[in-house]
């Protein structure tokens, strides 16, 4: 540090209150002398917060949460210094080498070990005097609270009786102040120049940053959009480092027979993020459909809030489609599928939509992943338009398939029935999975849309009304049976 701002604090330095603690999250910010509950602050304590409070984790916090304290304080001056803070050539050395590793998040845990996790900007030198012994609800008087006690800065004439004024007048003399408060903390990541901190979190690759669950009702005779608007989701979506991306599906509540539901995201850099959902019936009906709407977001970890996680780490393949004139096509997966199976690693995908307008906002974009008999490995991809109720042309999109890596996984077979279409069984409960249909050895199916309900996944087809004109109807007619190689990969915990 080459320098610093001091500011002396006046009268308004001197305080008298209580200091309670709510939650062990809340005991871990304030006895590490955070008194703010920012952003940052939270996520320090997600992480554990400092070796101290990680030492602590398996002791009996019944004393202590839940608690609280009277306090005496008296702040004397404060230093801001976060303009003069220059991360050593030792410590940008171990970074540079942490990024070329084998294994950077390893590498990345070890240097915060070594260096902290973070580093305050701003700090309060002065005096506080804790008098322990209050308990929320308790009658007890100030006399008998005050018999234990723990001071920082200022000094103390000891035995059972404190000295306010003299304790006071100790801190008139600035070699007996102390640290009283950290304010604004940020990882030490963030001292580093800002392309080698994009390096940092690119290395550590992406990742599940949140889920969510929501309850919507589609109704008919417009157009169903859902905005995602919830506060966190919102957050990731403003951090410019973040490179984020979500993933959705649509479960209907009520298992409505003859109908099913689709999604996909629409993602404009001018908008908020928001899902299209459609409705496919067999028989048109005017009514109203409940709906549960599951998403996650994916993105880097611009806070390091997982670095201590070795879960739900994430590989996301993109393809930008464009092609013209075309109603059913396939492109290459990118992946070995049956590697995928494997181990373990289960897969989703979702069309992106960067705007829409009357020549999409009506058509269902569907895909089947699939290994053809040639062993290649192949998204199909399909649309078909609400409106007209035939197979169309595919609009412009880009496809992302999400590879979610250390993840459990089901790949349950189709049941089949004489009368009815395959289907999968689940328990339902507050934690929905999520599936994706895949075929081995596959070729000339019609395209199949995976429709999930509260306790079932099932195969659906719809009624194209070309009159056997279109290249689908004319050329990829087969449909499942229990002979073939079909199954379902899901997702049952994202976390």
């Amino acid at each position: 540090m080459k320098d610093c701002e001091l500011t002396k604090i006046s009268v308004e330095g001197y305080k008298k209150a209580q200091l309670k603690f709510w939650s062990k999250d809340d005991w871990m910010m304030k006895t590490n002398l955070f008194f703010s509950g920012s952003d940052n602050v939270k996520n320090f304590v997600y992480m554990g917060l400092s070796l101290e409070s990680e030492s602590k984790k398996n002791e009996d916090f019944d004393d202590k949460v839940y608690s609280v304290y009277e306090y005496t304080e008296v702040g004397k001056a404060l230093i801001k210094f976060r303009e003069y803070i220059e991360p050593t050539e030792e410590f940008i050395k171990e970074i540079k080498d942490g990024i070329k590793s084998g294994n950077p998040k390893k590498e990345f845990r070890k240097i915060m070990k070594e260096y902290g996790q973070f580093i305050p900007t701003e700090i309060i030198l002065g005096g506080r005097v804790y008098f322990k012994g209050v308990n929320p609800g308790a009658i007890i008087s100030v006399r008998e609270s005050k018999k234990i006690m723990r001071t920082i800065g200022g000094k103390h004439l000891g035995g059972k009786t404190f000295n306010e004024k003299y304790w006071m007048e100790s801190l008139n003399d600035y070699q007996n102040w102390d640290i009283i408060e950290l304010k604004n903390p940020i990882i030490i990541f963030k001292l580093l120049p800002e392309d080698m901190y994009k390096k940092i979190i690119s290395s550590l690759g992406k990742r599940i940053l949140h889920k969510r669950q929501r309850d919507y009702s589609w109704n008919p005779g417009m157009t169903n959009i859902y905005d995602f608007i919830d506060e966190l989701l919102l957050k990731i979506v403003h951090k410019k480092d973040a490179d984020w991306d979500i993933f959705a599906t649509v479960i209907n509540v009520h298992d409505s027979k003859d109908v099913f539901f689709n999604c996909q995201i629409l993602k404009s850099g001018k908008t908020k993020p928001s899902t299209l959902i459609h409705c496919i019936q067999k028989d048109f009906q005017l009514r109203e459909y409940s709906l549960m709407i599951v998403y996650v977001v994916i993105g880097y970890d611009t806070d390091f809030k997982y670095i201590y996680s070795n879960k739900n780490k994430v590989e996301l393949r993109k393809f930008v489609y464009d092609t013209e004139n075309c109603e059913f096509d396939s492109i290459p997966l990118q992946r070995e599928l049956v590697s995928m199976i494997r181990d373990g690693n289960p897969f989703i995908g979702i069309p992106i939509l960067n705007s829409l307008n009357p020549s999409n906002e009506s058509l269902v974009i569907g895909h089947n992943f699939r290994k053809t008999s040639n062993n290649e490995f192949k998204i199909d991809l399909f649309s078909y338009c609400t409106k007209t109720h035939r197979y169309v042309n595919l609009p412009k999109f880009t496809f992302y398939t999400l590879v979610i890596l250390n993840n459990d996984v089901n790949n349950p077979p189709f049941e089949f029935i004489k009368w009815g279409n395959p289907f999968i069984n689940y328990k339902y409960s507050w934690n929905i999975p999520c599936a994706s249909l895949y075929l081995i050895n596959g070729d000339n199916y019609s395209p199949i849309f995976l429709n999930q309900s509260r306790k079932q996944f099932n195969i659906g087809y719809v009624d194209c009304k070309c009159n056997k004109t279109c290249f689908i109807c004319n050329y990829k007619t087969k449909r499942i049976s229990n002979t073939d190689q079909i199954s379902c990969t899901i997702i049952n915990n994202w976390w």
